[in-house]
């Protein structure tokens, strides 16, 4: 029996030399600018480790507090879905305060449909405290019954 299980261990230096060496196909649509400036960074050298503190401050602080009286946070996760394409990218400029804070302390949000926009689906997303995913799937769980929206069908499917 053949074993699936193949590894690769490559640093991400390495992943940009090849990328450059071979940049007429894996740099023809797309650049590598965030692995540059990851590269610039150092690693998790003292410069990350620095940044990584205050912005761990800041989330942890910004959740403890609007958490203080409430049981879980909502929000719109997103502006509604953008279209990515080859030529013009992403356009998700409307990013929302709700998934940074979370996505920075490791608390935990969860995102459920709350209706579509010019066909693209529109999500609601719920941040509990740390270590609480119970609270944070029983608030979803009624959230979503009280929207009672169903099963949203996406308007690109044939």
């Amino acid at each position: 029996m053949m074993n699936m299980n193949v590894y690769c261990t490559v640093s991400l230096a390495e992943v940009v030399k090849f990328n450059l060496a071979n940049a007429e196909t894996e740099l023809k649509h797309f650049g590598q600018e965030l692995f540059d400036a990851a590269l610039d960074l150092g690693g998790r050298a003292r410069a990350y480790n620095r940044k990584r503190s205050r912005n761990l401050l800041w989330a942890t602080q910004t959740l403890d507090n609007a958490l203080k009286d409430v049981d879980v946070l909502i929000g719109a996760t997103y502006s509604p879905a953008w279209e990515s394409t080859l030529g013009k990218g992403d356009d998700y400029g409307n990013n929302s305060w709700i998934t940074m804070a979370p996505a920075i302390a490791g608390y935990p949000i969860g995102c459920i449909p709350m209706g579509v926009t010019d066909g693209l689906p529109v999500g609601l997303g719920v941040v509990a405290r740390a270590n609480d995913e119970v609270r944070l799937v029983s608030a979803m769980a009624q959230i979503e019954s009280a929207l009672g929206i169903g099963v949203l069908q996406p308007t690109f499917t044939k």
